[in-house]
Parts: C-alpha cells; structure tokens; sequence
C-alpha cells in the first residue's frame, strides 16, 4: 500500500510537472516570435532584447531545441562567444544528432581561431565541422568553411574534397564556387579557377564583390607584369582568355 501511494505521488507530480511545460510553451512560442522581429529591426537595443527574450524563452521551455539554437546563433552573431559555445554544447548533449549545433561549435572555434590564430582553435574548428556534415551531408556552408580551414592546415587535397562535397551541396551557391575557385588557383589549375570567381562573383553581395573588383593594392610590380603577360591574346587562334582579371593601374 505505501508502495502504490508513493507511485501515486510521483506521477501526479510529473503530470504537474507536464502541464507546467505545457502551459509555458506557448509562452516561450511568442517570445520566440517576438525575439525575430526585434532581431530584424538590426539595432543593437532591439538585438540585445531579442537575446533577452530568447533567454525567458529557454527557461520557460528548456528542452525545445528550436529555441536554444536560435538562441545560441543570437549568441554567436551577437560576438557573446562563451555564452554561444555553452548553448550548442548543451543542445549537443541533448540532441548529438543536431547537426546545425555541431557546425554552430565550429563557428565559435574558428571565430576563436581567427582572432588567436592558435592551433588548438583551428583543430577545434574543424573537427566540430566534420561532425556537423558527417551528420549532414548536405550542409554547404559547414563544407565551405572546412575548405579554408584544411588550406589553413596545409591538407590541399582535403581541402579539395571539401570544395566539391561543398558545390554538390550548393551548386547555385556563391560561397562554394568561391571556395572552389581558390583552391584550384593553389593548385595551379588557372581556367578552373577563372570559371568559378566567374560563376561565384555576380552570386555575391553587392558590398562583398566590390572587394574583388581591384587587387592592384595586394599585387607586386613583378606579379602585375606577369598577370598582364598571362592576360594579353593569344596569336595563332589562341583564346585570350586570362587565368585572372587584369588589376586595375593605380
């Protein structure tokens, strides 16, 4: 008897725990909600409320993962690194199937990597990415960034493979074709890399393309001349093409 009023007492305690969930859930929908228009309005008083609120959405519904990785990316996005890193971590120990955390991780550590250029970071970074498309294939951008990590490695074939696992993902991607182009420029293969910054170029937004409109600031004397002799048409029905734009005199 004091048995079964001991398992009484502990299922009416998880069915209050049940509807307490419950009742929070649409609570935590709406700031959800609430947190992606302020996030849109793209202040930093709107973003910081956005985060606010998406926090009082985690506590209120702790297990809904939507909600924490649209927390943990606020986070990221935001530069919060350390709290980021911890959100995705717990959604890895909850979910170790959520791929989106696993590249959320890498993020963090090549964002890590980037301002430290220490080598843990860089090893960090890529292994959480390999987790996320090892957990989905289809993960474009996970598979773009691997690409100039393992460059940053010194692994050009993996590199390599990246980039085509990459544009598999995303045949209509510019970060891809980018990508793509760059590692066929290392490895000498100039009209491959031509065609891709080709495709990839126009694909960009407009800010970030007009970045590679003039490389004359990062070319030498000697290189320009080189470019130019590479550039100039061919005689005897040659193509003419050039491996890359001519830059721009200053």
């Amino acid at each position: 008897m004091p048995n079964t009023y001991g398992a009484m007492v502990i299922v009416g305690l998880l069915l209050s725990a049940s509807v307490v969930l419950a009742d929070d859930r649409p609570q935590a929908e709406r700031l959800s909600k609430e947190a992606s228009e302020r996030w849109s309005q793209a202040t930093l008083e709107e973003r910081h409320k956005a985060i606010e609120a998406l926090e009082q959405a985690a506590k209120l519904a702790p297990h809904d993962l939507r909600v924490r990785s649209q927390l943990g990316h606020a986070y990221l996005d935001a530069g919060y690194n350390h709290d980021a890193k911890e959100t995705f971590e717990h959604i890895t120990e909850l979910a170790p199937g959520d791929a989106d955390a696993w590249q959320g991780l890498g993020r963090v550590w090549k964002r890590d990597w980037l301002a430290m250029l220490a080598t843990r970071s860089l090893e960090k970074s890529i292994h959480y990415l390999d987790e996320a498309v090892r957990r989905d294939p289809m993960r474009a951008e996970a598979w773009t960034m691997l690409v100039i990590l393992r460059l940053e490695r010194g692994d050009p074939n993996l590199a390599a493979a990246a980039a085509g696992r990459a544009l598999a993902a995303a045949p209509e991607g510019a970060s891809p074709a980018l990508a793509g182009g760059v590692v066929a420029y290392q490895a000498g293969r100039l009209g491959e890399a031509e065609s891709l910054f080709t495709v990839a170029f126009p694909r960009l937004p407009r800010q970030i393309a007009a970045r590679f409109r003039d490389v004359t600031p990062l070319v030498s004397r000697q290189d320009g001349e080189t470019i130019e002799d590479l550039s100039a048409p061919k005689p005897c029905g040659g193509s003419g093409a050039s491996a890359i734009p001519t830059p721009r005199r200053a």
